[in-house]
């Protein structure tokens, strides 16, 4: 079986069991994929859950760990709804649409 996962980056608007930060996630995430990147059949996947539980600054490092390890994958969730859409516009004003944001 191959596997693509990574750890769940959430660092806002969110239960506080399930948050970390954008250094704690830079930094489990970077150990993860140099433990189990391309061991076998495993493949890591840079998660961020979606835009409205990810801050800029984690969605930045996020990007980091990508220029980094190129070869790893990114995993998110884009919606249609419109409520959601609209959250996500307020918060990242500076973002021309919701796949900008990423």
């Amino acid at each position: 079986m191959r596997i693509i996962a990574g750890k769940m980056l959430i660092d806002r608007n969110a239960p506080d069991y399930l948050l970390d930060t954008p250094e704690t996630s830079y930094e489990d995430s970077k150990n993860l994929i140099k433990k189990w990147h391309g061991k076998g059949r495993l493949l890591y996947a840079i998660t961020p859950r979606f835009a409205i539980t990810s801050t800029p600054e984690q969605l930045h490092l996020a990007g980091v760990l990508k220029k980094e390890f190129p070869d790893v994958y990114v995993h998110t969730h884009l919606s249609e709804q419109k409520s959601e859409t609209e959250k996500v516009a307020q918060l990242f004003p500076n973002s021309k649409d919701y796949l900008d944001v990423y």
